[in-house]
């Protein structure tokens, strides 16, 4: 099998068609001729690869080999990126594909553009600057140049198909196993290929979707609640609301069990989610597993105690075999079963390859039967999986509690993390081998040596030897060589990242040598010599027109995706997307002075290593769960006494109202500057001393999280908090969300290393609860002129006086309107509140315009008070859809 990788370019007159045969290292390069491109595609034994080719470039080719024009051509690359299906475009209906190829983009996240990775394997990425709309040929000097970085694309393709190389020689090997040639194997996705290898066939299974069973050797002890949760999650949710809705009395606290329970009947099952304290530690019980931790823990071994991972082998794969819970669109459970027998042999005969390639199989089945495009869909079988994972480890953590010592660090979807005294060794072995004969599920074990958690999704440990018991002996399957593993978006890249993600490469060996090696920041950042460890890549998404540089006053075009540094040079200024409107946003987690370095030039004496090494204190801070207070003078202003207030009396959003006033009294200095607009702003270390005690003052809790989509901070009201006799807890809260807009393709962050995104959507959710609001006119300047005109101002004899303008029409009409306005007419803050509700909205996406059009002229005309709370809370629903 001969492997040709190739990528095309579209003009209106012009198009390319360039390959390079990965054996010979030929180049072909074919400018606007149809025949060589069919001489091309018609070579024996060839499969052709690209990035993004099954969406867009073999659709090209399809128009090209059956004859189209020019004209043809482009009118197919437009109808492709206008959004539509590529293979329903007219021209080429009822045409058999006449070659084979396969997707270097399968199974790699949808947010991986072929320009990230470049630069993640620290190739240049300028673009050609040859506009595609150009409406002529293009001049030689234009042809050449889309020639030369063509050519650069599909030579960096080449370097990801050698990244990749092991992933499709899997493939090909899975397809050998079941019979399907090397052709089709490459083009097919995991998920695909893995329905082929079970002989699966798509069926329908009367909307059974939670109609899944309960194991009958379940000993789930104390935690009843987690399976009353799983035997009914609508109407176990429903009871807790229902039976806390009879009880309340506070008019806002039953609006929002109200609102509760209405939002679960529009979401249904997967809209719940059991949260509970198992073990001390809370626990969150869903459609995704099992996740629950400790927060901001740091622990290392002793000689007293040990720290052991407890994992479960082939966790799914394993229950779908042991409790028949393989998708029922395959013809028999016994075929993957087969293949789990058949990875063993291979492992244990030293066959490396072959249990690769069955291991695929058996990691892929579970996910493909949660997808409803495939034909392993099975949705049933699938949540019975994840129901059985999370019952079972419940039960495994319930038996291990009778171990006196014992302490959970962490539960994830397939494993614990616990602690216990050496003397207890013992006690705890006899529970999990109970456990795994009991459950007929396997144990690995791994000594951890130290352990820094920020939360169940975040954390570094340092492992030892890893180990099972077969027949009561103890095999080592993994030696004591003091691996770290790393998991989140602060410590995932320890090692250097990949094609994938290298983003931030120093920060996360800072931190994780500050934890497991003390280690630090200064030390680790000063000693790394490697330029691209210290990269950021800055995307800009789909919904904004361009990008720009603003460098002291000048707004300087810049591509849409660039490898980022922190700059010495002050005179740099950092990156904005703006939309065709003209507004302009930062793009997340860059620092204030940027170096655009796109063709790899950048020596390590312009970094600004200081920003690197302030980054990475303050993620090592959120880890261990405090920030370092900082010294500020607060300027606080005078008031009258006032009467003192029964705070847990108060509702939530007079508490908040509360907070807002006193955080706005308090005049909290601003230590960020903007070089350009010239007006400073507030950074996160500003707002958090002042605002922390504040809400501890008004009984409030929070907690800020992130998902691919959203940003989410919940502030709590501690005065509402229930307990029902389940041990959940039912509280009043208010949810600020802001869209993660660059993260994944068409709404995910630009910064491929989310940390960076944290920190910036941390302040902005604080900003939003304290209804602070940067870049607007009191941040311009214009403010200040406003005040200053309100001024009783000394008179002073002049040469002309000038009478002032009698009021006009318009002024007149508002004067009467504020006299005249109703006692119950919304005020200021709920009116300011609204307009920031709609600017978050507008961010979000540009679909909401003409409702957002409609929202603005019922505020212009005016509200009452209970109109515009009804008014947020449709906002509140938006911005969260």
């Amino acid at each position: 099998m001969n492997i040709t990788i190739y990528d095309i370019e579209v003009f209106k007159d012009d198009w390319l068609v360039i390959a390079k045969d990965i054996k010979s290292n030929k180049l072909t390069v074919i400018h606007n001729d149809n025949a060589k491109v069919k001489a091309l595609f018609s070579t024996k034994n060839t499969i052709f690869g690209g990035f993004n080719n099954k969406h867009y470039d073999d659709w090209i080719i399809h128009t090209m080999l059956i004859g189209g024009d020019n004209h043809e051509v482009k009118k197919h690359n437009d109808w492709i990126i206008s959004g539509k299906n590529p293979w329903e475009f007219p021209f080429i209906q009822f045409h058999k594909k006449q070659f084979n190829s396969f997707d270097l983009r399968d199974d790699l996240p949808i947010n991986l553009s072929l320009k990230a990775i470049e630069a993640n394997l620290n190739q240049s990425i300028v673009e050609t600057g040859v506009d595609f709309n150009i409406q002529r040929k293009l001049t030689a000097d234009e042809l050449a140049t889309e020639i030369k970085y063509c050519t650069s694309d599909v030579e960096n393709t080449c370097r990801l198909y050698q990244q990749r190389k092991k992933y499709l020689e899997s493939k090909v090997l899975v397809g050998k196993l079941k019979g399907i040639s090397a052709n089709e194997a490459i083009g097919l996705t995991n998920a695909k290929l893995t329905a082929r290898f079970l002989d699966a066939k798509k069926q329908s299974h009367d909307d059974d979707e939670f109609n899944y069973p309960i194991p009958s050797n379940l000993r789930i002890g104390k935690y009843e609640r987690v399976l009353d949760f799983f035997k009914d999650p609508v109407n176990y949710t429903k009871s807790i609301l229902n039976g806390c809705l009879a009880a309340e009395k506070r008019p806002r606290k039953v609006q929002s069990l109200k609102r509760q329970l209405k939002e679960l009947d529009e979401k249904g099952v997967y809209g719940t989610q059991l949260e509970t304290e198992i073990a001390k530690v809370p626990h969150a019980y869903g459609w995704g597993g099992l996740h629950g931790a400790i927060p901001n823990y740091f622990k290392q071994a002793d000689d007293q105690h040990k720290i052991i991972i407890v994992d479960v082998s082939s966790y799914y794969p394993s229950l779908m075999i042991q409790y028949d819970l393989i998708s029922r669109n395959t013809p028999s459970p016994a075929g993957f079963k087969s293949v789990y027998k058949r990875r063993i042999a291979a492992k244990n005969s030293g066959d490396s390859a072959t249990a690769g390639a069955l291991k695929l199989v058996l990691n892929t089945t579970y996910g493909a039967s949660k997808n409803k495009y495939n034909d392993l869909y099975d949705p049933r079988q699938a949540n019975a999986v994840c129901v059985h994972g999370q019952l079972f480890l419940t039960d495994l953590i319930d038996k291990l509690e009778s171990v006196e010592s014992f302490e959970l660090i962490q539960s994830n979807t397939d494993g614990l993390v616990i602690r216990f005294k050496n003397e207890d060794e013992s006690a705890i072995e006899e529970v999990l081998t109970e456990w795994e004969h009991r459950t007929k599920m396997s144990l690995e074990r791994t000594i951890v040596k130290a352990i820094a958690q920020k939360d169940v999704n975040n954390y570094v440990m340092k492992k030892g030897e890893a180990y099972v018991y077969q027949d009561n002996e103890k095999l080592v399957i993994e030696p004591d060589e003091n691996k770290i593993k790393t998991k989140g978006g602060y410590v995932s890249l320890f090692k250097g990242g990949d094609f994938k993600n290298k983003s931030l490469v120093a920060v996360h060996k800072a931190i994780v040598n500050y934890f497991m090696n003390s280690i630090s920041p200064e030390e680790t950042i000063k000693r790394d010599s490697e330029v691209i460890d210290f990269q950021m890549i800055a995307k800009t998404g789909s919904t904004y027109d361009h990008t720009i540089q603003v460098n002291n006053d000048k707004k300087i075009p810049v591509q849409r995706v660039n490898r980022v540094y922190a700059a010495k040079d002050e005179n740099l200024g950092t990156l904005y997307k703006v939309k065709k409107s003209g507004r302009k946003d930062k793009i997340a987690g860059l620092p204030e002075h940027c170096m655009i370095d796109n063709q790899g030039k950048i020596k390590l004496d312009q970094i600004d290593t200081q920003f690197y090494i302030e980054m990475a204190k303050s993620r090592i801070e959120d880890y261990i769960g405090k920030k370092k207070k900082r010294s500020r003078k607060m300027v606080v202003r005078k008031t009258a006494a006032t009467k003192a207030v029964d705070i847990s009396k108060l509702n939530i959003y007079e508490k908040i109202n509360a907070v807002r006033k006193e955080f706005l009294d308090a005049k909290v200095q601003k230590s960020g500057t903007n070089r350009f607009a010239e007006y400073k702003y507030y950074e996160l270390g500003d707002i958090v001393p002042v605002a922390l005690p504040l809400m501890i003052k008004y009984h409030l809790a929070h907690e800020i999280t992130f998902s691919g989509d959203l940003a989410k901070m919940r502030v709590i009201d501690s005065d509402s908090m229930i307990k029902t006799e389940s041990m959940l807890a039912v509280f009043d809260f208010v949810e600020y969300t802001s869209p993660m807009v660059d993260l994944v393709a068409k709404g995910m962050n630009a910064i491929q290393a989310l940390g960076a995104v944290e920190t910036y959507q941390r302040r902005y959710l604080y900003m939003s609860f304290l209804d602070v609001i940067e870049q607007d006119q009191f941040d311009s300047g214009a403010a200040e002129k406003v005040e200053n005109k309100s001024e009783v101002k000394p008179k002073t004899v002049t040469k002309k006086t000038t009478r002032k303008a009698p009021a006009s029409i318009t002024e007149r009409k508002e004067a009467k309107k504020e006299i005249t306005k109703p006692a119950d007419a919304m005020d200021e803050t709920q009116k300011k509140a609204l307009i920031n509700g709609l600017k978050k909205l507008r961010s979000k996406d540009d679909k909401y315009e003409t409702w957002i059009g409609k929202a603005k002229s019922k505020i212009e005309k005016g509200l009452s008070k209970k109109g515009a709370e009804k008014l947020l809370i449709l906002i509140g629903d938006k911005v969260a859809e």
